[in-house]
């Protein structure tokens, strides 16, 4: 009742502060909701500075070059949620690529191709898994050392310079665009939006998915 007359007694001035307050401590809270207002507000001054960042153009080649950093991502959040860290990701995507498109440049068909790519970036990661699940190292320590040999072994061969020449059915699969309706949506943002579902079905929804939070709230959880 106290409470009740006291609100009551309030001021119309004092009720928009108070509820001011409590929708602020909401956004504060959401770091989701924070980043994506930061992002609009990026997005609102860049669309002032220059006339051409909201064309279709544009705007076509940043979801684009966004979504393989999204893909590689959703990979990395696994592994920071179960309390590691990953800093051999990109290097190994370049490995797997190259892998490919060697494949590629001896004659293998496409599918042969991007599953040998799928093989080399999974056997890495299996290692890195290995050395530090049985053996004990740190994780920081190991992707780093795994990062140096695929960055390395990159490097050596290809000489630092790209191949080109590839198949126009494997680049088309990271080149190409799909017409929804009135909306033209590049593949990769396709393949980052099912792998996104794919990933948040696997925290989800699944045993395995439990693990990996239970690992992630200590060792003995995990057990």
């Amino acid at each position: 009742m106290e409470n009740a007359a006291a609100l009551a007694s309030e001021s119309i001035p004092t009720r928009l502060v108070r509820l001011a307050r409590r929708l602020w401590r909401l956004l504060v809270s959401r770091q989701e909701l924070v980043v994506f207002i930061l992002l609009l507000l990026v997005c609102a001054v860049l669309s002032f500075q220059t006339d051409t960042f909201l064309t279709q153009g544009n705007l076509l080649n940043i979801t684009r070059a966004f979504s393989w950093i999204a893909i590689a991502a959703l990979g990395q959040s696994l592994v920071i949620i179960i309390g590691g860290i990953d800093l051999s990701s990109g290097a190994v995507m370049a490995l797997s690529g190259l892998v490919s498109a060697m494949c590629l440049e001896a004659g293998a068909p496409v599918p042969v191709a991007i599953v040998a790519g799928l093989l080399t970036g999974s056997l890495v990661g299996l290692t890195n898994g290995l050395v530090i699940g049985r053996i004990g190292l740190p994780p920081i320590i190991v992707t780093l050392g795994t990062m140096s040999i695929a960055r390395g072994l990159t490097l050596s061969l290809t000489g630092g310079a790209p191949l080109r020449n590839l198949p126009g059915d494997f680049r088309a699969l990271g080149q190409a665009e799909v017409a929804i309706g009135a909306w033209v949506i590049p593949l990769p943002v396709i393949y980052m939006l099912i792998l996104g579902l794919l990933v948040s079905g696997l925290l989800n929804r699944t045993v395995m998915g439990r693990y990996i939070y239970a690992l992630g709230g200590g060792g003995r959880a995990g057990d």
